[in-house]
């Protein structure tokens, strides 16, 4: 990223929730955890690529299903728009990628998310909302990058 310092860098996933029907989100990793997935991915899984998924909750079962992901082509700090969002769901985004043979494996998980209306202060109710989550090392975190972090 030109021009910015990795001392601002961070490990985050932020979530600003515009309307009911869209979300942008934007992502951050520090150089060391930008190393830590090269590093498991050339030790580990060679060829594997890294996505964003965003998932839908059934909350009867509480099965997660992937509704959009999209490629990492390059592990640095990146944004996207979510549209055609229902908000009737419940979501949450994923940090991951498929091996060679197609199996998913799971590097970070936010909370979950759902795209209502909240109400303010004055008792009107905004939409816009910004969600941060961190994607530092804690439970969300897959046991393949508390591996991977072992390496670097």
């Amino acid at each position: 990223m030109i021009g910015y310092s990795d001392c601002f860098r961070q490990n985050v996933l932020v979530c600003l929730i515009q309307d009911l029907k869209n979300a942008y989100v934007y992502w951050d990793f520090k150089p060391e955890r930008i190393q830590t997935i090269r590093t498991f991915i050339n030790n580990v899984k060679s060829g594997m690529k890294v996505y964003l998924r965003l998932c839908s909750q059934q909350s009867l079962n509480n099965k997660s299903i992937a509704k959009e992901e999209i490629e990492l082509s390059q592990i640095e700090p990146g944004n996207y728009y979510f549209r055609n969002l229902d908000s009737d769901l419940i979501y949450h985004f994923e940090f991951g990628g498929y091996d060679h043979n197609g199996n998913y494996i799971l590097f970070n998980r936010t909370p979950s998310i759902q795209l209502k209306p909240i109400e303010d202060s004055v008792g009107e109710y905004a939409v816009n909302q910004i969600v941060s989550f961190s994607l530092n090392s804690n439970e969300s975190e897959s046991d393949f990058l508390k591996i991977a972090s072992s390496w670097s």
